[in-house]
């Protein structure tokens, strides 16, 4: 920008910013704070009126600390588990008492341009991010002397070296001598953007004001792009971690507003969890992965329990993991807490006959259901014992159905009165007259016959006593919702967030695999909920109109040192943000930095540096590629309880490099350095261990 450039925006800033800065002394003036309660600064109720809202999204204009945990307040409200959180569980009340404390103290030395003072105060706290942005709001509105800047950071790169908000502010107030506070703080804004390190291939820049320093910056912008855009890739060489990433990735996406970018999350643990609740599914790409497999096809199916052909083989469509996801992602958590189980099976049930009849209108009253063949008694299995023959439908009804599965109540052939989740193991009512075998149910509907063919693949009911139908418990419920017919219970409808990794996204044929689906996955076009539907297609094979949920996201690897494959179509990429994963030293032990920079040296000449977009590329790499997706990752130098970088360097560095060079990445010059490495610094590694 040229000066006139800056001015007009700097001036556009100042009118937006003192808007928000006027409304916010209007409804928190100093005097307030003394008095202020806990309910006033956290509100544990939904009003978005409180103190910690103006400061984080009321005041955003003026400068931003949204984002990060919100344990940067000392004390607040989640709704999630219904209690205050502060920092390692201290009394909320306590916790209250002292961040008053410094928010009146802090107010009253930024009005009185106390400068001495805070930074007392903060090096006394830890919440310096409250500190600073309650001293920037209650200076003198009409003579501001700090700057929009609360992050350590943005000075570090306004001042090429490492700088604390307290040293960054002193000195940007020597350096304005005189010049119009908003047009400097506009530069100075710029100047530090301009210095911030590339981050991929998007150039979405990481916003500093979030106070993240315990994340990486590819975490962050994925997770930032993923928000934005619903689908993004992981691009890199090999053992850069990409795959490693999106365990963190996908929780954090899961975990919803501030635990998203908390540092205490245990990763591991609740990956496993999210997993095991399907909220998290994992698949790799590969060159044979085609539609049939990822969206829906027909396969074949063992019909063993003779429910609907009497026994061998049947084909039905199968959902692939892709329709699996986005139905699972429709499930909202109202329907969780109904008792239906993971991997639920609905079941079709004839309650004696079609059309109104007494053992119907028993079930629905007395919430069971219940089948006959009451001559082979309480215990089938004696029967069998002695070579006898018990009907499929009796040992799917006993043996087969779960607590958590569905039931879909037989009315016509095309007809459903009544869907309900099984409550009970199987029992025996020897005080009915018939129709003895039962099973509870909670009904979630009940009432007027509805058409199911479109859940059931348009295939008619057949007379067939119990036997499963080809759909899925999600598929059920959304079918109820898009009838109109929800259960009797008010339904929430927040969607939680679920994910689906794409691993080595770029070995099989994406728009191949996905069809018509491809454009179904633009943020545009996502299912926003019942009222709000997006852009639905009939499905070729099942001929159920389908949708992509907007709470589903797509996250996937791509290795680009993998030349056996091909690239990504624009059609696809344009769907998609990508994210740069470059390879990086690591603090450890079992990390061999010497190493990793004597084989980095091969792809870039500096390595060392932080700022990627100041990297070089070596005088081996061949011109033809990006140093960016060739250069080797951090993971192949770390050392294991098994093995020493020796082994590394024979089964996994070395042959990749000569590889390189067998392939034209690297020149055949590049020989003769790793001849020199491999001799040397192997020589000189046994020669301190001796």
């Amino acid at each position: 920008m040229d000066s006139q450039e800056v001015k007009e925006a700097a001036w556009e800033w100042r009118d937006e910013a003192m808007k928000q800065w006027r409304a916010f002394l209007k409804r928190w003036p100093i005097e307030k704070l003394p008095s202020l309660t806990l309910k006033e600064y956290t509100d544990s109720g939904n009003s978005k009126d409180y103190f910690c809202y103006w400061l984080e999204f009321g005041t955003k204009r003026i400068y931003g600390i949204a984002g990060g945990s919100a344990i940067k307040f000392g004390v607040y409200w989640s709704a999630e588990q219904n209690k205050y959180v502060t920092t390692k569980g201290q009394d909320p009340k306590q916790s209250f008492k002292k961040v008053k404390e410094l928010i009146v103290n802090t107010a009253q030395a930024a009005r009185q341009h106390d400068f001495s003072k805070l930074i007392e105060l903060s090096k006394s706290t830890t919440h310096e991010v409250l500190l600073w942005k309650v001293a920037y709001l209650y200076q003198d509105i009409n003579h501001p002397w700090l700057f929009p800047f609360g992050a350590r950071n943005y000075f570090t790169r306004m001042f090429h070296k490492e700088t604390s908000v307290a040293e960054g502010q002193k000195r940007l107030q020597e350096e304005i001598r005189g010049q119009d506070y908003w047009e400097f703080s506009e530069r100075m804004q710029l100047l530090a953007e301009k210095r911030r390190p590339k981050t991929g291939a998007t150039g979405n820049a990481i916003d500093d004001d979030l106070q993240i320093d315990n994340l990486n910056p590819e975490i962050y912008q994925a997770l930032e792009i993923l928000k934005y855009k619903k689908n993004a890739i992981l691009v890199g060489a090999p053992g850069t971690g990409k795959t490693y990433s999106t365990k963190e990735i996908a929780v954090r996406l899961c975990l919803e507003g501030d635990a998203k970018y908390s540092d205490e999350i245990n990763i591991e643990q609740e990956y496993q969890r999210l997993v095991h609740e399907r909220r998290i599914r994992f698949t790799t790409f590969h060159p044979s992965m085609d539609y049939e497999d990822f969206i829906e096809g027909y396969k074949p199916v063992s019909d063993t329990d003779g429910e609907q052909s009497g026994g061998g083989v049947r084909y039905e469509v199968v959902s692939g993991i892709f329709q699996q996801c986005c139905l699972d992602a429709k499930v909202k958590e109202i329907d969780r807490a109904q008792g239906i189980r993971d991997n639920a099976t609905v079941w079709k049930v004839s309650l004696k006959k079609a059309g109104p009849n007494e053992v119907r209108d028993y079930c629905l009253t007395h919430d069971v259901i219940r089948i006959g063949w009451d001559d082979f008694g309480e215990d089938p299995e004696s029967v069998v014992s002695e070579g006898g023959y018990v009907p499929a439908p009796v040992t799917a009804f006993i043996n087969k159905m779960q607590i958590g599965d569905l039931v879909v109540s037989c009315y016509s052939s095309t007809q459903t009165d009544a869907v309900g989740v099984i409550v009970s193991d199987y029992q025996w009512d020897d005080s009915l007259p018939e129709y003895k075998r039962l099973r509870h149910v909670k009904w979630l509907y009940r009432g007027k016959p509805i058409d199911v063919l479109s859940l059931n693949n348009q295939t008619s009911l057949t007379l067939s006593t119990v036997y499963k139908l080809q759909t899925t418990a999600a598929e059920v419920l959304n079918f109820l919702r898009e009838k109109g017919v929800e259960s009797s219970k008010p339904v929430d409808n927040k969607r939680l967030p679920y994910v689906l990794i794409i691993d080595e996204i770029n070995r099989g044929n994406v728009a191949k695999i996905f069809g018509e689906l491809i454009t179904l996955i633009e943020v545009d076009k996502r299912d926003k909920g019942i009222g709000a539907s997006g852009v639905s297609v009939v499905l070729p094979y099942s001929k159920k109109t389908f949708s992509i949920p907007d709470n589903l996201y797509i996250l996937g690897t791509m290795n680009t040192a993998d030349r056996s494959i091909g690239n990504i179509d624009y059609a696809v990429r344009r769907r998609f943000g990508f994210v740069q994963f470059y390879p990086h030293a690591v603090d450890s032990e079992d990390f061999d930095k010497e190493l990793f920079f004597l084989v980095s040296r091969l792809f870039v000449e500096n390595p060392e540096v932080d700022d990627k977009s100041e990297l070089k590329p070596s005088q081996f790499l061949n011109p033809d590629y990006d140093f960016a997706d060739v250069w080797l990752g951090q993971s192949y130098f770390f050392k294991t309880e098994d093995d020493d970088t020796r082994v590394r360097w024979q089964y996994d560095i070395r042959p990749i490099l000569d590889e390189y060079i067998k392939d034209e990445v690297l020149f055949p010059s590049a020989r003769e350095e790793i001849e020199r490495i491999e001799h040397e610094y192997f020589k000189i590694k046994e020669q301190a261990e001796e």
